[in-house]
C-alpha cells in the first residue's frame, strides 16, 4: 500500500536517516570514516512508491564512491535516467576509478563541493577524472593526500589536472589542503604544484589547512598569500586551548599572517572562567544548619574522589563480560587525589576522610608501613575501606636517600631479607571488616579478553594473612586478587568456606589442600562465588572446589593448561558455565567442549609468557559428539606477519560446523579489516570471511564488526 503522507512531511521524515554531515563528508583523515561497514541508504527507497519519488533527490544529493564498483554502478545510472545526475551536489571520489568518472562528472553539472584524494597508486587508472574535471565548476574543493603512495604517472598526472582546473574554475572560492610539514618528497611536491595554482586561482576566498606541526606554519603560505583576492587561510580543526596563545603569539609576529590566518580554540581543555566574587567575604551556606551542610559537602566530596566510579565498577566487575565492557580502569594515579581537599578546613578534613580512605592504593616503597602506622593509631579509618590495593614493592622499607648505590641491587637485597611484611599483614587484616575489594598493585577491569592480573611484582600474601583475611573480611569481600604463598605441607581449606560474599577470584598459588575427610567444603560454601580465573593452581585446589555447589558460577578462565586435574572440576561444573577461556598451548588432554555441553562462549588466548606465535589445538574444537550450545569463540592471539595470518586462516577452515552447529561468530583479536579498496583486494582475511558466511558464520574485528561482501565490478566479477 503507497503511503498516503504529503511529500514534505515524507521528506522531513527521511532527511536525517538519508543526510550525511559535513563534517563527515569532509573528513580528511587518513582512513575514511566511510569504512566501516553500514546498511545503505538506498533501502528506504523499497518502502513504497512514495518514499522512492522523494529519497531518490535526498539520497543522490551526496554521493560517496570508495570503489570501482561502485564508480561502474553509479555510471550505469546516470545512464539510465539521466535527471540523477541533476541532484548531486557533493562528490566524494577516494579513488581513480577509470572511465567511469567521465560520465559521472559530465552528468552532473551541480556539483557544489568536490572532494578528490591525490592519494593514488600506479594500480588506480585517472583518465576519466581528468578527462571531465573541467566539466564541472565546484565552489568547495577537498583534497586528501596521505603519505603511502609514491610519485606515480597516475597520481602525478592527477595532480597535475586539479591545479590546471583550479586556475580555471570561476566559482571555486574554498580550497583544503591537507599538506602539513614532515611529509615524504612525493607529497611536498604534489604540495607545491597545488599551491602554486592556488596563486591565481580567479575566485579564491579561503583556503583551509591542517593545525601546524610544532606551531609552525607551513612554507606554502608564502606562496598561497600572493593570491591578491584570498581572504583568509582557517585552520581546520580547533587548536587546544594550551597552544593557542602561543600559536598567537607566532602569528601575530608576521605581518603577512597576522590578519590572514585564523583558527577557533578547543573547547575541550579550556579552563573555567571563574568571576570574582562580588562578595569577599562571602562564606557557602553560612547560615544553614550544620548537620545540612555536612550532608551537601558529603555529597560533593563523594564525586570529587571519584567514589561513584569506582564503586559502579567494584558493583559490577566480574571480568566484565563482552557487553559491559568499562571506559576506564578501576585504579589509576588520578583515582587517589591528593591531600589538598582534607586541607582546606576541619570541616572539609572530617567529611573527606571517609572518601580519601574508602579505595587505598599502595604502591611505593614504605606504603605499607605508613599505612599499617596510620590504621594501627587510629583503627577508626578502618570502617571507612572499601577496596586496597598493595604491590609488593609497598610492603619493603623505604629506600634510604644514598647518595650513591646500585639500585638493582638494593632492591634484590630487600627482596630476599623481607621485613616484618607478613607480622604487619596479621596486623592489619583484622582490622578490615568491611573490606570489599584486596588486589595487588593496580587492577585492570578494562582489558577483556581478560589478562593475568597477578604479575611478578604484585603483592605475595602468606597463608596466614589469608587466613586472617577470611576471618575478618570473608563476608564482606567480593574481590580477590593477590599471590597466596604456599606454607610447608598441606592445609585445611575450610578457610575458603569464610568468603561469603565473593564474586570474582583470581588465584596464584601452590598450596596444596587436605582432601579428608569429605567432604572436603560445605555444600553451600563460595555460593556467590561468579568468576574464577586461574594464573597458577595446585591440582588439589580444583579438587576443593569440585566438592561445593558453586551455584552462581559461570566464568571460568584458565590462564594456564587445562590439566587432567581439571576434569572432575569441569563434570561436576562445566554445565554452569557461559564463558571460558583457555589458552593456545593447551594439548586437548581435557576436552572443554565435551566436559561443557552448554557453554555458549569459548575464548582461546596466547599464554602470558610465550613470546612467539600459538595456535590452538584443532582437537579443541572437534567434540566427541555435536556441541549444541557453542555460539561464539574468541580467538586472542598474537599475530606478526603474513605467514602467520595465513596459519590462522587454514585452522579457521579446518574447524568443522557439524560439530559445532550453532556456532555464530568467530572473533580475531588481531584482525583489522581493510579499509580501502586495494587493501580489501591484498587481505588475505577477506576469502576467510566470506567463507564463513557461507557456512553462516561471521568472522569479527575486537569491536565485533563483522565483513560484508562489497559491490561487485561489472565487468571482472571481483568484489571490492
Amino acid at each position: 500500500m503507497d503511503c498516503v503522507l504529503p511529500d514534505e512531511i515524507i521528506s522531513e521524515i527521511l532527511s536525517p536517516a538519508l543526510k550525511i554531515s559535513d563534517e563527515i563528508f569532509s573528513d580528511t583523515l587518513s582512513t575514511s570514516p566511510f569504512a566501516i561497514y553500514a546498511y545503505s541508504t538506498s533501502a528506504y527507497l523499497l518502502v513504497c512508491k512514495a518514499w522512492l519519488r522523494v529519497s531518490t533527490p535526498l539520497l543522490y544529493n551526496i554521493v560517496v564512491l570508495r570503489s570501482k564498483a561502485q564508480a561502474e554502478a553509479l555510471e550505469a545510472a546516470l545512464k539510465s535516467n539521466k535527471d540523477l545526475g541533476s541532484f548531486i551536489r557533493k562528490l566524494r571520489v577516494e579513488g581513480g576509478y577509470g572511465i567511469a568518472m567521465r560520465t559521472i562528472l559530465k552528468a552532473s553539472p551541480n556539483i557544489t563541493d568536490l572532494l578528490i584524494t591525490l592519494a593514488i597508486w600506479s594500480s588506480d587508472a585517472v583518465s576519466g577524472l581528468c578527462q571531465s574535471l573541467s566539466l564541472v565548476d565546484p565552489i568547495r574543493l577537498i583534497l586528501h593526500d596521505v603519505g603511502g603512495p609514491g610519485d606515480n604517472k597516475q597520481n602525478i598526472q592527477l595532480t597535475k589536472k586539479v591545479a590546471e582546473c583550479i586556475q580555471l574554475w570561476k566559482r571555486l572560492k574554498i580550497v583544503d589542503i591537507p599538506f602539513t610539514l614532515g611529509w615524504s618528497t612525493s607529497n611536498l611536491n604534489r604540495c607545491t604544484v597545488i599551491c602554486e595554482a592556488l596563486k591565481t586561482a580567479p575566485s579564491l576566498e579561503e583556503v583551509i589547512i591542517p593545525v601546524p606541526t610544532f606551531m609552525q606554519m607551513p612554507p606554502y603560505l608564502t606562496e598561497i598569500r600572493q593570491n591578491p583576492i584570498l581572504k583568509r587561510v582557517t585552520l581546520k580543526q580547533p587548536v587546544p586551548w594550551d597552544w593557542a596563545l602561543e600559536l598567537r603569539a607566532h602569528i601575530d609576529s608576521d605581518p603577512l599572517l597576522k590578519d590572514l590566518v585564523r583558527f577557533s580554540i578547543s573547547e575541550f581543555d579550556r579552563p573555567p572562567e571563574i568571576a570574582p566574587p562580588s562578595n569577599p567575604l562571602f562564606t557557602p551556606m553560612d547560615s544553614v544548619q550544620q548537620e545540612v551542610q555536612d550532608k551537601i559537602w558529603s555529597r560533593i566530596f563523594y564525586f570529587v574522589f571519584d567514589a561513584n566510579v569506582l564503586e559502579e565498577q567494584l558493583a559490577s566487575d566480574i571480568n566484565i563480560p563482552p557487553s559491559k565492557e568499562p571506559t576506564r580502569e578501576t585504579y589509576t594515579e588520578e583515582d587517589f587525589p591528593s591531600l589538598g581537599t582534607m586541607l582546606v578546613s576541619k570541616q572539609f578534613k572530617r567529611l573527606s576522610m571517609p572518601y580519601f580512605y574508602r579505595h587505598v592504593a599502595l604502591l611505593d616503597y614504605g606504603d605499607f608501613d605508613r599505612f599499617s602506622a596510620t590504621l594501627l593509631g587510629d583503627p577508626s579509618i578502618a570502617k571507612h575501606l572499601i577496596s586496597l590495593a598493595v604491590s609488593q614493592d609497598a610492603v619493603l622499607p623505604e629506600i634510604p636517600e644514598y647518595t650513591s648505590y646500585n639500585f638493582e641491587e638494593l632492591e634484590q637485597e630487600l627482596r630476599d631479607t623481607p621485613p616484618e611484611a607478613e607480622e604487619h599483614l596479621l596486623a592489619v587484616l583484622p582490622l578490615l571488616d568491611g573490606l570489599v575489594s584486596l588486589t595487588g598493585a593496580f587492577y585492570s577491569v578494562a582489558i577483556y579478553p581478560p589478562q593475568p592480573q597477578i604479575y611478578h611484582d604484585t603483592l605475595a600474601m602468606p597463608w596466614t594473612a589469608f587466613q586472617a583475611l577470611a576471618s575478618a573480611a570473608g563476608a564482606t569481600l567480593r574481590r580477590f586478587c593477590v599471590q597466596v604463598v604456599p606454607p610447608v605441607g598441606a592445609q585445611s581449606p575450610l578457610a575458603l568456606e569464610l568468603f561469603s560474599a565473593l564474586r570474582s577470584m583470581e588465584w596464584k598459588s601452590l598450596v596444596e589442600f587436605n582432601l579428608e575427610p569429605t567432604p572436603v567444603l560445605a555444600p553451600g560454601a563460595l555460593a556467590n562465588l561468579e568468576c574464577i580465573s586461574l594464573v597458577d593452581y595446585h591440582p588439589s585446589f580444583l579438587d576443593v572446589l569440585a566438592a561445593a555447589e558453586l551455584p552462581a558460577l559461570r566464568r571460568l578462565f584458565f590462564h594456564t593448561n587445562v590439566a587432567r586435574s581439571a576434569e572432575r572440576f569441569l563434570e561436576r561444573h562445566g554445565g554452569k558455565l557461559r564463558e571460558l577461556m583457555i589458552v593456545t598451548v593447551d594439548a586437548g588432554d581435557v576436552n572443554v567442549l565435551n566436559a561443557c555441553p552448554d557453554l555458549p562462549f569459548l575464548i582461546c588466548c596466547t599464554h602470558d609468557t610465550d613470546t612467539k606465535y600459538v595456535l590452538p589445538s584443532i582437537e579443541l574444537f572437534t567434540p566427541s559428539q555435536p556441541h549444541l550450545r557453542l555460539a561464539k569463540i574468541v580467538l586472542d592471539v598474537s599475530l606478526y606477519s603474513r605467514k602467520e595470518e595465513q596459519a590462522m586462516g587454514k585452522f579457521i577452515k579446518a574447524i568443522d560446523p557439524s560439530l559445532l552447529p550453532a556456532l555464530r561468530e568467530i572473533q580475531v583479536s588481531q584482525l583489522f579489516w581493510p579499509a580501502t579498496e586495494r587493501d580489501i583486494a591484498k587481505s588475505v582475511w577477506v576469502p576467510w570471511a566470506e567463507y564463513l558466511l557461507t557456512k553462516d558464520i561471521k568472522l569479527t574485528d575486537p569491536d565485533g564488526r563483522h565483513w560484508t561482501p562489497r559491490l561487485t565490478t561489472l565487468k571482472a566479477g571481483r568484489r571490492r
